[in-house]
C-alpha cells in the first residue's frame, strides 16, 4: 500500500502549492536522525535511465525532502511517498512524463564516512531505511 506524503501533481500554483503543502510535510517530518540522509536511486531522462546517489547535508527527513525536490531543474512533478518498506521520491517532467524517476530516501548508518561511499550499492549496505520514523510520525504501519 502507497501512503501518500507530497504529490505535486494537484498544484493549481507550484509556487503557493509548495508554501502550502510541502511546507507542512517537511514541519511533520521534523525529524533527526543519527546520520545523514542519503538519496539513491535511478535518474530518467530521453536518453535513458542512470543510477544515481547524493549524500545531502542534513540528518533531518523534513529538509531532506525540500533538498531532493530543489535537486531537478525545470517544470517537474513530484510525489514524496511511502511503499514497501521505504520512503521513496517520483519525479516526471519533460524529459519523463510517464517513466519517473525514483529516488530512495536512507539514513547513513552511524560511523560510516560518506567519503568511503563510491557508488550505490555502497549506500546501500551502509544506510539504513527511513520509512519506519516516516510511519510513525502518521500514525501508520508497514
Amino acid at each position: 500500500m502507497r501512503n501518500m506524503i507530497y504529490d505535486s501533481s494537484e498544484a493549481y500554483d507550484m509556487e503557493d502549492y509548495y508554501e502550502d503543502y510541502l511546507e507542512d510535510e517537511v514541519m511533520n517530518l521534523n525529524v533527526n536522525c543519527k546520520g545523514k540522509i542519503a538519496l539513491v536511486g535511478k535518474i530518467a531522462r530521453w536518453n535513458g535511465v542512470f543510477p544515481t546517489y547524493k549524500i545531502l547535508d542534513t540528518c533531518n527527513i523534513g529538509k531532506s525532502m525540500v533538498a531532493a525536490v530543489g535537486s531537478f531543474d525545470g517544470n517537474n512533478t513530484f510525489e514524496i511517498f511511502v511503499e514497501d518498506g521505504k520512503m521513496m521520491l517520483h519525479q516526471y517532467g519533460h524529459d519523463n512524463p510517464t517513466n519517473p524517476s525514483a529516488i530512495e530516501f536512507r539514513e547513513l548508518k552511524p560511523g560510516v564516512d560518506e567519503f568511503d561511499l563510491e557508488n550505490t550499492d555502497d549506500i546501500i549496505k551502509n544506510s539504513l531505511l527511513l520509512a519506519d520514523r516516516v510511519c510513525q510520525v502518521y500514525g501508520w504501519t508497514l
